[in-house]
This record gives C-alpha cells, structure tokens and sequence, in this order.
C-alpha cells in the first residue's frame, strides 16, 4: 500500500529524484542523450497525453505485482548488436525484440 503521509510522499519524490538522475545520465538510456530524435519527443508530451496515462496504468501493475515479467527479473538489458563489458559469459534471461536482458548482474 502506497504511504500517502506527507513523509511518504517526499520520500518518493527524493527516490524518483534519484533515479531520474540515472535515467537521464549520458548513455544510460539513449533517448535522453541530447543528440537523440526522440529526446524532443519525449520532452513534450503531457501528463494529459492518452499513451502517457496508458503507461502509467501499465506501469502501476507492474509494480504492483499483478503483470507477469517477461524478463525473468531482470535489472540489465542492452541492444543485441552490442556487449557491454558486464554481459560478457553472462546467459540472458530473456531476448525480447533487439534487446537481450540479465537477471545475475550485480
């Protein structure tokens, strides 16, 4: 259940504040890099946006626990046509699409 306290609520602030500094970090997700098409894009959608709320739902499952993890808990991905050096002699717990995924990465 989710802390609605004023305490709580700071809380997550300060971590989504965190994690939003790993998110947007040079080459951690490619979309945030300046050089990036979709940078732009993402930038400019709204809270008000349909696909924005459809993600929201989604994601509030998925934390939730009620959606199933196709990644087989996964905390590591990268592109197929690239192997960080941490993916070396490491066994992917799921391919989905260009993508492979990592469960044993610490």
């Amino acid at each position: 259940m989710t802390d609605i306290t004023p305490k709580g609520v700071i809380e997550r602030y300060r971590h989504a504040k965190d994690r939003r500094g790993v998110w947007e970090s040079h080459w951690q997700f490619s979309c945030w890099n300046e050089n990036d098409p979709n940078r732009e894009k993402i930038l400019a959608v709204g809270r008000d946006n349909r696909n924005f709320q459809s993600c929201l739902r989604i994601a509030r499952r998925a934390l939730a626990g009620t959606l199933k993890d196709p990644t087989g808990g996964a905390t590591h991905y990268h592109a197929k046509d690239m192997t960080p050096p941490w993916a070396k002699d490491r066994k992917p717990s799921a391919e989905i699409g260009r993508h492979r995924f990592y469960n044993d990465i610490e």
